[in-house]
């Protein structure tokens, strides 16, 4: 009798243990993990030459409007010109939407990307606007090339994200956010070169993968001033692109 009620007292509490773990593994996988920031980007398909548009991006993370986003800017370029992009601030229209006004003043065609930052988290989604009859794209394109400035498309989209605020002498972290197409890139070679300003000296620092398409690394910038950040990165299929972003340090 007494063996089978330890044997009925030992099941219970197996049960019992059962049922806290998968609580406790719920919590981990349901309650603290975020959910996706998602970016719908509104723009025409087809403009006139010379018109001037209103470029909306419209943030949510579930079914929640992102009224508070760290930073939104869109990134605007003719095709096969990305090093010669524009970048406009958005205005937080305070209801989810970010807003910028745009003028095509060439025929083409362009990309709009638009950078989200948002409660932790980076998205960058683009989108195609043909301007007139978008012919003038090619030309624009040669003559580029015969001014002696070879055009570099770009093969993924990168981004650096790094504190707003950063101090010399202190430690931060610095996250570069990799896109190819629509896809995170993964299983990428990523690292930073970093210099001052007027130095010679470059440092090389090697990241982490951290997630899909996110590669981090730990840096303390010994001075205050202005720095760049050149983000190289390769992969086993021959990809090789690199960008460079540039940081002030207080």
């Amino acid at each position: 009798m007494k063996k089978m009620i330890g044997i009925l007292i030992l099941a219970v509490s197996m049960i019992i243990l059962g049922a806290c773990g998968q609580n406790e593994k719920d919590e981990q996988n349901g309650g603290s993990v975020p959910q996706e920031v998602k970016v719908d980007i509104k723009v025409p398909e087809k403009v006139d030459k010379g018109q001037k548009v209103k470029l909306d991006a419209y943030v949510t993370q579930g079914k929640e409007a992102v009224k508070d986003a760290d930073e939104v800017k869109y990134e605007v370029w003719m095709d096969g010109m990305k090093d010669d992009s524009q970048l406009i601030d958005a205005k937080n229209e305070k209801n989810g939407h970010y807003t910028a006004q745009y003028k095509f003043d060439m025929e083409g065609v362009y990309s709009v990307q638009v950078h989200v930052t948002a409660r932790q988290m980076h998205t960058m989604p683009k989108t195609q606007v043909t301007v007139g009859t978008g012919e003038a794209a090619q030309t624009q394109e040669e003559e580029h090339h015969h001014d002696g400035e070879e055009g570099h498309e770009h093969a993924v989209d990168i981004h650096l994200m790094s504190p707003k605020v950063i101090e010399a002498g202190k430690s931060v972290k610095l996250m570069a956010h990799i896109m190819k197409g629509d896809e995170m890139l993964e299983n990428a070679h990523v690292r930073f070169e970093i210099w001052k300003e007027n130095s010679e000296k470059h440092e090389y620092v090697e990241t982490k993968a951290e997630g899909p398409g996110q590669y981090t690394a730990e840096y303390t910038f010994k001075e205050s001033g202005k720095y760049t950040v050149k983000i190289h990165v390769e992969n086993d299929e021959g990809l090789h692109d690199h960008t460079e972003e540039t940081v002030a340090v207080q």
